[in-house]
């Protein structure tokens, strides 16, 4: 159920000082720009904002298409011979989590290091080593 509150007289209301006050402010604002604009006589109010119209004499510019770099029609295109290198994924940990023989072999085949079938992990590091693919620490 609704609780019925007791109705308060506000100063906004219709009948309400500062409403009464606000419309005279505005009353009177209106009687000085009348005023304003009787006196002048060549200012009119505009309805419209004013659209710019080209004078007759404008002529349509077109922009030149934008040039290439310095020096770019003088030299001849670069030609790739040979492929770049491949790049080597992140060697894996030597010791602890991440460091298998299965992640030392996948290491070793993407870096194109050669191994024996049967290496352990300490074989494929020395052959990482060998191969200048790693470090030596």
């Amino acid at each position: 159920m609704a609780r019925e509150g007791r109705n308060l007289p506000s100063p906004f209301t219709a009948d309400g000082p500062f409403l009464v006050a606000i419309l005279d402010a505005l009353d009177g604002i209106h009687d000085l720009l009348a005023a304003r604009f009787a006196a002048n006589s060549d200012v009119k109010p505009v309805k419209e904002p004013a659209v710019p119209k080209a004078p007759a004499t404008a002529v349509p510019v077109e922009e030149p298409a934008p040039a290439g770099r310095p020096g770019e029609d003088e030299e001849e295109p670069v030609r790739v011979t040979e492929p770049a290198p491949p790049v080597s994924p992140a060697a894996p940990p030597r010791a602890g989590r991440g460091s298998s023989v299965e992640a030392w072999k996948t290491f070793a085949d993407g870096a194109g290091v050669g191994y024996e079938p049967d290496a352990s992990r300490d074989d494929i590091i020395a052959a990482c080593v060998a191969a200048h693919v790693i470090d030596g620490r």
